[in-house]
C-alpha cells in the first residue's frame, strides 16, 4: 500500500528570492491541513532531504527570481528535477511558476528548473497587488494577484488546467507530469490572507484557501492526471 503523503514531508523554500511572508503562509495552511511541513534553504537540496519527501514548494517571491537560481548549486536544481522525475510533486506558487519554466521570463540566457516544456511570461507589466478575476473550474473568482506568471496553454496540451485568467484567457493554474511525478503551479497568491489585503489597501473579496488545498491535495495523489478539465464559455 503506498505511503500516505500526510506521512511524509513537504519541503518549502526559504531562502534568497522569496518574498516576505510567503513560505510562512504556505506554511501555515499546510500544517493546518495535518502536514509535515519544513524549511529548506541553498545548500540543502540533497539526495537524502529529498527521502521520504511528498512535495517540493517554491513559493512566491522577489522581482528578480534569479536570486533563487543564484542561491542553488547546479547540483541542487538536478537533485529537485530528479527528486519530480521520479515521483515528487512540485508546487510552484507566483514566482515559483515561473522558476517552473525553461528560463526567467526576460532574461533567456538564465536556464531555470525546467520542469514545463515552455518559458514563462508575465501576465501584465503592472508590479502593484491587486485583486484579479480568474476562472477556476467554471466558477469566476477575484484573488489577490502580484506580478504573477501566465501559463501558454498552446505549449501545455496535456496539462490538466484549474484556472484561466479572465481577461487573458491564459493559463493561471495547471498541473502538468514532468517523468513519473507532477508538477503544478499557480500564478495568483491563493495562500494570502486578509492582512495581504489590508496592507496592499485592497477590498479583500474572501480568501481562496480552500482553492489553493483542493489544489494541493490532487497535486499529491499518486494515480495519474485526470482528464484535462473543460472550461466553457
Amino acid at each position: 500500500m503506498a505511503q500516505s503523503p500526510k506521512a511524509k514531508k513537504i519541503l518549502i523554500y526559504n531562502g534568497p528570492g522569496t518574498c516576505q511572508g510567503c513560505p510562512e503562509a504556505i506554511s501555515s495552511l499546510l500544517k493546518k491541513a495535518g502536514f509535515n511541513t519544513q524549511y529548506i534553504k541553498p545548500g540543502q537540496l540533497t539526495k537524502k532531504n529529498f527521502e521520504k519527501t511528498a512535495m517540493y514548494v517554491q513559493p512566491g517571491g522577489s522581482d528578480d527570481a534569479s536570486e533563487v537560481i543564484n542561491a542553488l548549486s547546479k547540483n541542487e536544481i538536478k537533485n529537485l528535477k530528479s527528486f519530480v522525475f521520479n515521483g515528487g510533486k512540485y508546487l510552484g506558487i507566483c514566482s515559483g511558476g515561473y522558476l517552473a519554466g525553461r528560463h526567467i521570463v526576460d532574461k533567456d540566457t538564465i536556464n531555470s528548473f525546467s520542469l514545463l516544456p515552455t518559458t514563462v511570461d508575465e501576465e501584465q507589466e503592472d508590479p502593484d497587488s491587486k485583486v484579479e478575476r480568474i476562472k477556476w473550474k467554471n466558477k469566476k473568482l477575484s484573488v489577490y494577484f502580484q506580478s504573477g506568471p501566465a501559463f501558454n496553454l498552446k505549449h501545455l496540451p496535456n496539462a490538466d488546467i484549474w484556472a484561466i485568467y479572465t481577461k487573458t484567457g491564459n493559463g493561471a493554474a495547471l498541473i502538468n507530469k514532468y517523468g513519473h511525478g507532477k508538477v503544478g503551479v499557480i500564478g495568483p497568491h491563493l495562500e494570502a490572507t486578509e492582512d495581504w489585503f489590508d496592507d496592499s489597501d485592497l477590498e479583500s473579496p474572501g480568501l481562496s484557501h480552500h482553492l489553493l488545498m483542493d489544489f494541493i491535495n490532487t497535486l499529491l495523489q499518486d494515480k495519474s492526471i485526470l482528464k484535462r478539465i473543460i472550461l466553457n464559455g
